[in-house]
């Protein structure tokens, strides 16, 4: 998935100067301030940090612990450089020294969380969102606390605290140049604890010096970092500096690159990592001349150390035989930084729940209201049957599965539940007639569903209108009256029945079709979705995409062709009211990306397709990815109605009802994602 272009932070992998140890027992004194504040966050503050402290241990320490980030000798030392600095400038012990390294220390921890945590909210992989923002301000805000012990409110310190992350923000807003270059603004916050300490030890008059010094170092670690995510970057699809040098210097072209294979052996053969480490051992000289002109032992030091890494980096990637009288040196890391190509993943851990048990019991609706004398009703055949339909759409064998929807649909009478008070209804014949064609035993169900379809037909309106219950036709019991809960009407039902008819491409069911599609135009022109009554709104829309993408494709139906015109336009201008809704859940987000792909899929020369297609969002991508459980799943969301205690109205939801539609929406993506060259 893709990570924010400019502000990724510090994973280079080639130092070995061990800068962070004469500071550790500072350090040890200072980090229980950074635990107490995470612990006296308020509670879902305080839940968030627990979530940034832990990837950070990840990611950042060596031993996996918190308090043990940015220690590690390939980390970048921003932790470390008023440290540095004081020392090279012999700064005398005090109680002044002691908080002059105490509060920057602290500082720098909470400023890099915070920009860590900015960096999350930007990754389309992380599963941080914009509520993070909150937490993100929280760290700043207590970056600020450490500072003001230092420096009051009109110290012009906060001038250039200011200034720095400014420059930060810019960098990571403005999109990237063409061609990229290296750039340390990303990088300009790690600045600040050099200014605190030059403004407090009057030598402001050196700033100008300092921060060019930094600039170069940050900017050699920036291509350092752009070098260990190579194969991360030509994965998602991300032109960095060092790629833009390789295909300028192989001749390909960098807008469409070949694969990530040819592009890494080009960067071998072409010699573009030697290039790139020259120019690097240029930054670096010249940091080191600025560091002796200023008497900065420490930091002329690490730029030699930098230079050897440098120098390690370019022998990796050269051609030429190691010199046999010099041993080869051993990276602390691997030399790529390791990633995981996001949406793959996503797919690939959904399809793992959703297929971690094939009688998808999770899905069933149980009723143990007691309603008709029944301590408990069961409906299985139709919410599994949703999950099924969309299984076998991707290619996955569902053959056992259909076959026990269908014997259960058999055997309950084309019920939703397993009780006989409830009348047969349409949307379960729809959803068997939809999985016919995934059928491996086709000439039994096909018999199966001659009853229910004589059902159908006798329960047809003259209009043409398809009603939600199977009434004429259908056996009764005397002690069970029908009951047609909430009405004999919607839309949304009627366009599920149409789309089973048209899967079951049956011609006798021609005419049926033509005069249903008809009044199904015209209700959806008249009322819109208010023409629905059973289902969550964006299903719906998504359902009436989907059966107009298929009326348009389908041949045969030109008479109807001005009415599904005009109630593609009235769907449309649904679509684009319900794409810019300020809030979206994961399930919302699916429906609306499902119903801007369908028409594309279906009737791609359709001016309709384009103008719904126009609507997606590449957002809903990432808001996908960022909600998905660590076992595959999306927490459970409300799709049609169903009734609860006391007989009030409540929404049927269930994880992998809700996951499988999350599942499709990704699959969809990943096609509009390889056509427009997005990357994630």
């Amino acid at each position: 998935m893709r990570r924010s272009q400019k502000a990724q932070l510090f994973d280079s992998v080639f130092f070995t100067m061990n800068w962070a140890a004469p500071y550790q027992t500072k350090r040890d004194q200072y980090w229980p301030e950074v635990e107490q504040f995470f612990s006296r966050l308020p509670p879902q503050l305080l839940k968030q940090g627990m979530l940034l402290k832990n990837d950070l241990a990840t990611f950042y320490a060596e031993t996996g612990q918190f308090k043990d980030i940015l220690c590690r000798r390939h980390d970048h030392p921003l932790l470390y450089w008023h440290f540095w600095l004081l020392d090279d400038w012999a700064y005398p012990a005090s109680t002044d020294r002691a908080e002059l390294e105490r509060r920057p220390f602290l500082a720098m921890v909470f400023a890099f969380s915070a920009a860590y945590t900015q960096e999350l909210i930007l990754d389309q992989g992380s599963n941080f969102d914009s509520s993070f923002l909150f937490l993100a301000q929280a760290l700043h805000h207590q970056a600020d606390v450490q500072l003001a012990h230092l420096f009051p409110g009109d110290s012009p310190f906060w001038v250039y605290q200011q200034t720095f992350w400014q420059e930060r923000a810019e960098a990571i807003l403005t999109p990237d140049p063409q061609p990229p270059a290296p750039d340390p603004q990303p990088l300009a916050f790690t600045k600040i604890p050099i200014a605190a300490v030059a403004l407090k030890t009057e030598r402001e008059a050196l700033l100008p010096q300092l921060s060019a010094l930094l600039d170069r170092l940050n900017l050699v670690f920036q291509i350092l970092q752009d070098i260990s995510t190579l194969k991360r970057d030509l994965g998602q699809g991300r032109l960095t500096y060092p790629i833009w040098r390789t295909a300028q210097a192989a001749d390909l072209d960098p807008v469409h690159l070949p694969s990530p294979e040819r592009v890494l052996g080009a960067l071998v053969l072409t010699g573009t990592v030697e290039t790139i480490g020259q120019e690097c051992l240029a930054e670096l000289e010249a940091s080191r001349a600025v560091a002796e002109s200023l008497n900065l032992p420490t930091f002329a030091a690490y730029t030699g150390e930098m230079a050897a890494g440098v120098d390690e980096m370019r022998e990796l990637f050269s051609l030429k035989a190691r010199p046999k009288d010099r041993p080869a040196s051993t990276p602390r890391r691997p030399l790529f930084a390791p990633y995981v190509d996001t949406l793959p993943k996503v797919i690939e851990m959904a399809e793992g729940y959703l297929l971690s048990d094939l009688t998808f019991r999770e899905s069933w609706e149980i009723q143990r209201r007691g309603v008709f004398g029944a301590a408990e009703m069961t409906a299985k055949a139709f919410p599994m049957g949703l999950i099924v339909e969309i299984l076998s759409r991707h290619g996955h064998d569902m053959a056992a599965p259909i076959n026990q929807l269908f014997d259960t649909l058999q055997a309950t009478g084309w019920r939703y539940y397993d009780h006989p008070h409830l009348p047969p209804d349409a949307d379960d014949l729809a959803l068997a007639l939809r999985l016919h064609p995934f059928s491996t035993e086709p000439e039994r169900h096909k018999m199966m569903l001659q009853t229910p379809l004589r059902w159908l037909q006798a329960s047809i309106g003259k209009s043409g209108e398809i009603p939600v219950w199977l009434t004429t036709g259908a056996e009764v019991q005397p002690d069970y009256p029908f009951l047609a809960l909430w009405g004999q009407s919607c839309a949304t039902v009627e366009a599920n029945v149409l789309l089973g008819l048209l899967a079951f491409d049956t011609p006798e069911y021609q005419a049926l079709i033509e005069k249903s599609a008809r009044q199904w135009c015209e209700r959806i022109i008249s009322q819109g979705l208010s023409a629905n009554r059973h289902y969550v709104s964006l299903y719906a829309l998504w359902t009436a995409f989907e059966l107009l993408a298929q009326l348009h494709y389908r041949i045969g139906l030109a008479d109807i062709q001005a009415q599904l015109g005009l109630a593609g336009q009235t769907l449309l201008k649904q679509l684009s009211i319900e794409a810019n809704r300020p809030h979206l859940t994961p399930q919302d987000t699916a429906f609306l990306g499902l119903a801007c792909f369908c028409l594309d899929q279906r009737s791609p020369q359709l001016a309709l397709a384009a103008e719904a297609s126009a609507l997606f969002k590449p957002e809903w991508t990432t808001l996908l990815c960022k909600s998905q459980r660590y076992d595959g799943s999306w927490a459970a969301e409300p799709l049609y109605g169903t009734p609860t205690r006391g007989e009030l109205a409540a929404w049927y939801s269930s994880r992998l009802v809700t996951t499988v539609f999350c599942y499709h929406a990704l699959r969809s993506m990943t096609v509009r994602i390889s056509r427009s060259n997005f990357s994630l």
